[in-house]
């Protein structure tokens, strides 16, 4: 069902189910009631949406083998008993 209504009597507003048409060679503003299956809330509808760029760009770099983590650690090790040395060395002198 529709009503007419008068331009500046009603502002159009697709949103609340206000076209504006012409009829009969005049301007006019065509209200329909909304279907009551498809009901809009507005104090709980929100207009637009969340993009997860993490969802959709993140691509997961492959974890290291153990082999490796081991190798990596030895490294640091070996690199720390160095430096220690080195300091204590330079404080006994």
């Amino acid at each position: 069902m529709s009503k007419l209504h008068k331009p500046g009597k009603a502002n159009a507003d697709p949103l609340r189910g206000l076209s504006d048409t012409t009829v009969d060679g005049r301007l006019a503003i065509v209200g329909f009631e909304p279907d009551s299956d498809a009901w809009i809330k507005e104090d709980t509808t929100k207009i637009g949406y969340e993009v997860s760029f993490a969802r959709h760009l993140y691509k997961p770099q492959p974890l290291r083998t153990l082999e490796e983590i081991n190798a990596d650690t030895l490294a640091i090790e070996k690199e720390a008993e160095g430096l220690l040395d080195g300091l204590l060395q330079v404080g006994a002198r």
